[in-house]
């Protein structure tokens, strides 16, 4: 048994070397391949020469989507009152786009429709701004919690709000090493001095 396997796998070279014809079937196989290899190639480049232009707003994307803690951001804009400064900064940015990069027509051409530079420029950044919140949106209902992960954030913040101020003292406190804290003053006041 042992003989007839070996001899098959010995003579199974021999057996596609006898039909390499060129219009054999290892041959048509192999351009087969090769040419198989060749579209994926195309396909490949199409795609990525397809996306470049687009690779800024994929990357907007990415970082709103996968790389902000949202539930903190919406804490910090919606219950902490910082929507105004985040409407300060959209308007500066706003200021500073239109100022460094107007059209150079002097307009934006919108399917026939020709808008000022800041009009314009207010649409790209209202529609960025926007985007930003569908992404924020998309990752508080949870469609990204498995390519997401800010466990990390939270054990910092643990370790802050424990009152891990840790500033060099190696864990100790402030009153163990003279700080020019005296334990019986803490929370006294001292007497007053009458001047005659």
């Amino acid at each position: 048994m042992t003989e007839l396997i070996a001899t098959s796998f010995i003579s199974l070279p021999e057996a596609l070397l006898a039909d390499a014809s060129p219009d054999g079937p290892i041959v048509v196989l192999l351009k087969s391949l090769v040419n198989l290899l060749h579209a994926a190639f195309d396909v490949v480049s199409a795609t990525f020469f397809f996306l470049l232009p687009y690779l800024g707003l994929i990357c907007w994307v990415g970082y709103w989507l996968l790389a902000v803690n949202w539930t903190k951001l919406y804490e910090l804009l919606f219950k902490k009152g910082a929507i105004v400064s985040f409407g300060l900064l959209i308007a500066l940015w706003l200021v500073v786009w239109c100022t460094v990069s107007p059209p150079a027509d002097g307009y934006h051409d919108w399917f026939g429709f020709k808008v000022g530079n800041v009009v314009g420029k207010l649409v790209y950044v209202v529609g960025l701004v926007s985007l930003a919140f569908i992404c924020g949106s998309i990752q508080l209902s949870g469609a990204v919690n498995r390519f997401i992960d800010f466990s990390g954030e939270l054990e910092a913040e643990a370790l802050l709000a424990s009152g891990g101020h840790d500033h060099g003292h190696g864990g100790h406190g402030h009153d163990d090493h003279g700080h020019g804290h005296d334990d019986a003053g803490h929370g006294q006041h001292a007497p007053a001095v009458a001047h005659h």
